[in-house]
């Protein structure tokens, strides 16, 4: 399937149930206390009670109207949860224009106050565990290009969080501590014109001199969100969740 064929693809859930939940509020990007929820998605008929789970943090670039249920997300979903995973994925604070984004300091901006939300997420999940048929010591971590940049700062800051991150062509520009963080998987296209891949190559040295497993999955020729690869590094991606 050609990766424009994807970008037209639409949110289907069919065989998942989808639940909305409020997890905190917070201050917006511009200084506005608001509120921001999450879809904690299962298996339909799936009565589990330690199910594993990963936090999916969406990409966007950090500019509204992005959100938690960007149609690739659907797709992720449909098969973490045929693996018996839950997923959550919450949204956080934008920006309302690119102006306002580069004023408040760009990418560096954007992805510490995702972090943020994403921390919050990660709480509300453990105090809500056992309703939600989650374990909550098995939380795995992954994201999406702005949401990658986001979960890496994550990660680095709550290292004992999560089981294991996946940063899906998302490497931000500055690293964060990655002395204690766990095992990183990173998918990237050769091609990226918007987070160069150069970042990943950075980031596998540095996370290896601090003696953090790591794994590079390289898509020569792929630019940035190549999902007509998703066939190809999907397994790779259960594999690396379930060890």
């Amino acid at each position: 399937m050609a990766e424009e064929e994807f970008r037209r693809y639409k949110p289907d859930y069919t065989g998942m149930q989808v639940n909305e939940y409020e997890f905190c509020r917070m201050k917006d990007c511009s200084g506005k206390e608001e509120s921001f929820s999450l879809d904690v998605i299962v298996k339909e008929n799936d009565l589990r009670k330690d199910r594993p789970a990963v936090i999916f943090v969406h990409g966007g670039g950090f500019l509204k109207p992005n959100d938690k249920r960007q149609a690739y997300i659907s797709r992720f979903a449909k098969v973490l949860t045929e693996k018996g995973y839950a997923v959550i994925s919450p949204d956080y604070p934008q920006f309302d224009s690119q102006e306002q984004y580069i004023n408040a300091g760009g990418e560096s901006a954007g992805y510490t106050i995702a972090a943020e939300a994403v921390h919050y997420a990660y709480e509300w999940m453990q105090d809500n565990a056992e309703k939600l048929g989650i374990d909550r010591n098995r939380i795995d971590l992954m994201g999406g290009s702005a949401g990658g940049m986001a979960a890496f700062h994550a990660a680095g800051r709550y290292p004992d969080h999560y089981h294991a991150f996946v940063c899906l062509w998302g490497v931000p520009d500055q690293l964060p501590d990655v002395s204690r963080m766990p095992p990183v998987l990173m998918i990237h296209g050769t091609a990226d014109e918007l987070v160069p891949y150069s970042r990943t190559g950075y980031a596998v040295r540095t996370l290896t001199e601090n003696g953090i497993a790591n794994k590079l999955i390289t898509l020569q020729g792929c630019g940035h969100t190549p999902l007509m690869k998703m066939n190809e590094f999907l397994p790779e991606i259960i594999s690396f969740l379930e060890m």
